[in-house]
């Protein structure tokens, strides 16, 4: 699914924050990204949904190089990934099934009242449909976020900090809805997080960054070596 070969990345400023980073993630496999603030977690995300471009180095995502991507490429590349932030970017006035069905709504999908109700299934939240933001708990906001990002029923699932700010039984409970989506349905998942205990609770495998570099990866890995 995702192929990185010697890949860097700096700005203007001369801050380098990824530094020949070589990584193969199979299609199915479900990975946390761990290290440091600043290191490197999320812009090797914002790169994977060609929100930003290396600066040397490839990255193929499902066998497409994504530099190699037009503007109208880039549209329906994305279409094929989902994206989860820590801040959940719920809009206020939209109510749960309103929110989770506004990618559709732009693409003209006409399936999609089938796929938002799917979607809101998965993560538990089919009771809340008609419940606003400010209605919703820390967790169940996320889990509405990430109903958002599988919506279109995505091959990649990209989480940055999803548990972040959440105490530790709905930190688990995003947890257990992100692990279902891989496991039931084989959505590649990238997990970017601090969260010590759900990474040691998990085992699963492990990428550590440290200054740009890869330090680690580990099958069945904790949070720290």
């Amino acid at each position: 699914m995702i192929v990185l070969r010697n890949v860097w990345k700096w700005y203007d400023d001369d801050t380098v924050a990824l530094r020949g980073v070589t990584l193969t993630v199979p299609r199915d496999d479900f990975v946390f990204l761990v290290g440091p603030n600043g290191a490197g977690k999320t812009t090797l995300l914002r790169l994977l949904n060609r929100a930003e471009t290396p600066s040397d180095g490839c990255i193929l995502v499902s066998g497409q190089d994504v530099q190699d991507l037009d503007e109208q490429e880039v549209s329906r590349f994305r279409q094929r990934i989902g994206v989860v932030f820590q801040d959940t970017r719920l809009f206020a006035d939209k109510t749960v099934y309103e929110n989770v069905a506004v990618s559709l709504q732009v693409s003209g999908d006409g399936r999609a009242s089938e796929l938002v109700w799917d979607a809101l299934e998965v993560v538990q939240l089919a009771d809340h449909a008609e419940r606003f933001p400010r209605e919703l708990s820390g967790g169940e906001a996320q889990r509405a976020a990430i109903a958002r990002a599988i919506v279109r029923q995505p091959q990649l699932l990209l989480a940055d900090e999803p548990t972040a700010n959440l105490p530790p039984a709905m930190a688990w409970q995003v947890l257990q809805v992100l692990t279902d989506i891989h496991y039931y349905h084989g959505v590649t998942t990238l997990i970017a997080t601090h969260d010590r205990e759900v990474v040691d609770r998990m085992r699963r495998r492990v990428v550590e960054l440290a200054h740009g570099y890869i330090v680690r990866d580990q099958r069945g890995g904790r949070f720290a070596a």
